[in-house]
């Protein structure tokens, strides 16, 4: 053992890169905090220098040996560098994590994904504040400013964005191991037959294979059996990037949940037959004993267009093309606007959350604080909104179509959250698997955007924790409803933090397609092969096992 160097630590497994990791100097605090998962984090001032009670190491020595490593690399995982340069603690770096390890004796750490890093500052020439994407904060203090700034280049041209593909870990890791990615989507189709989708009124439709037609939508989609493939191309020219209306959920009621982006009437409402004989089709489908021979003035007969958007933001939308579905094109339609934030604001958010959980231990008014973040507020919106599709396809037997301006963010949110209050087995770990795989993956949210981890995804304006606040939503779920779900709170901070990670392919690129092109299924391991292998760790022991019998 080189002089030092602190003994490695016990690992029981190769998920030994999660940031849960046991800190056992109270000064440090090493919680994944995903939002309302959160616990507090030091101020600045008072942000941990990595332990000033404990020994400070004095001398430098090279790593002789990669055995001698404090932790157990990972498959394609790669030493780059380590230091004594930390006042009081050792700093490694690798391919894949930065380490630091600040007692032998205690074997207190902080182990962090290097893409799971949103933001470095270089503070007083001696130490670096880093944030991270999952709401954590921790300061390393160095000896020399020399040192602070080497760490600082060193970092910052890790975390940089990728060119390639082949820069993101997960292209590494994936080594000799099998992705379910592949079995997971073909029990889509599985899926359809439990929804009873299979079969008329309704049919899949194969006119997006090979992702011709919309290069951000799966490859099969449902629709009204009524309408054509050559109307589907059309109503597709009608919507924002081609998106056009699908069915993604049905109730036993004959109900069903349906997506896309906005129409683009623009300021002179231009309007398109095709796409208002697809919406009629769709009423005309989920009420078929009433669709020749009663008004459709009231009621449930009536399809809801819930426009995630606000009035306001979805007139200006006009401005660029865009809009909503004009009341006397669309006869048979009440258009219902649910004011959300857009991802800028949800950013904004979710950056005066992380400060405020930073000053959480010191703050007397830090409620006030938490309040003026509007993050609470934008769950709960969100959650009426899903609640208001919930009432009105469950009681009213009400058909919904939602979109917002594109279809990719405040859309599944809604859809999503929506089939989970909804559908039981979207509330095991299967079903729940199943949806995230089809509404947020397969429908194109665009996760290397996002998550700022996609090629040449230089914009911060287009970085948002979209599916880390649905997520936070679908734990608000959980607390309200603890023998309703299958997974327990880990299984969701699993998630969130796997989303940032690059560690799996999952929620790299984004869509399907470039999934495809890319080959990421053969090349990438799933992040759902982890939650499957370890589904005992991520149970619910309060789980009710008769909500797994009926859906709905």
């Amino acid at each position: 053992m080189v002089v030092g160097v602190p003994s490695p630590v016990t690992m029981v497994d190769e998920d030994m890169h999660v940031c849960e990791v046991p800190i056992f100097n109270n000064q440090i605090s090493n919680e994944s905090i995903p939002t309302s998962f959160c616990s507090t984090i030091p101020t600045l001032e008072s942000l941990p220098i990595l332990s000033t009670e404990l020994p400070i190491h004095k001398s430098t020595k090279s790593l002789n040996n990669i055995d001698d490593l404090p932790f157990e690399l990972l498959t394609g995982e790669e030493y780059i560098d380590h230091a004594n340069d930390l006042t009081d603690g050792i700093i490694y770096l690798t391919s894949y994590r930065l380490f630091i390890f600040t007692n032998e004796s205690s074997c207190s750490f902080i182990n962090c994904p290097l893409r799971l890093i949103d933001l470095i500052e270089m503070k007083d020439n001696i130490y670096l504040y880093i944030q991270c994407k999952d709401m954590r904060s921790f300061r390393l203090t160095f000896f020399t400013t020399d040192k602070c700034t080497y760490w600082l280049r060193k970092l910052t041209e890790l975390i940089s964005i990728p060119i390639n593909l082949e820069d993101l870990f997960a292209m590494k890791y994936a080594l000799l191991k099998p992705n379910q990615e592949r079995s997971l989507r073909d029990r889509f189709h599985n899926e359809f037959i439990r929804l009873q989708l299979d079969s008329y009124p309704w049919r899949l439709t194969e006119i997006n294979r090979n992702y011709e037609l919309c290069t951000s939508y799966p490859e099969f989609c449902v629709v009204p059996r009524t309408i054509t493939d050559e109307e589907i191309s059309e109503v597709a020219k009608f919507r924002s990037y081609r998106r056009f209306p699908t069915i993604v959920w049905r109730h036993s009621n004959g109900a069903v949940i349906a997506r896309t982006s906005q129409p683009e009437v623009g300021w002179l409402f231009w309007r398109s037959k095709e796409d208002e004989k697809m919406i009629q089709a769709i009423i005309n489908a989920c009420h078929p004993t009433t669709a020749d021979t009663l008004p459709r003035e009231t009621g449930s007969n009536r399809l809801l267009i819930l426009d995630a958007r606000s009035y306001t933001a979805a007139i200006a939308n006009r401005a660029k093309g865009g809009g909503f579905e004009y009341p006397p094109y669309y006869t048979d339609c009440d258009v219902q606007f649910m004011n959300l934030p857009n991802i800028h604001a949800i950013r904004k958010s979710a950056q005066m959350l992380r400060v405020a959980i930073a000053n959480a231990a010191q703050s007397e008014n830090w409620l006030s604080q938490l309040e003026s973040t509007r993050w609470l507020h934008n769950l709960s919106a969100l959650i009426g909104a899903a609640s208001f599709v919930v009432a009105n396809v469950h009681k009213h037997s009400r058909p919904v179509l939602v979109h917002c301006s594109d279809g990719w963010d405040r859309t599944p949110q809604i859809t999503a959250l929506a089939e989970i209050m909804l559908d039981s087995y979207y509330r095991t770990i299967e079903g729940f698997q199943i949806l995230v795989q089809r509404e947020w993956i397969a429908f194109g949210h665009k996760f290397g955007e996002r998550c700022g981890h996609g090629v040449g995804a230089n914009d911060p304006n287009e970085r948002s924790p979209v599916f880390l606040q649905w997520l936070d939503c679908v734990y608000q779920l959980f607390i309200q409803y603890p023998i309703a779900f299958e997974f327990n709170e880990m299984f969701l901070l699993k998630l969130a933090m796997h989303t940032y990670t690059c560690l799996y392919g999952t929620f790299l690129c984004n869509t399907d397609y470039e999934r495809t092109i890319a080959k990421l299924e053969t090349r990438t391991l799933s992040i759902w092969s982890l939650l499957n292998i370890k589904s005992t760790e991520f149970n619910n022991h309060l789980f009710d096992e008769k909500n797994k019998e009926s859906s709905s």
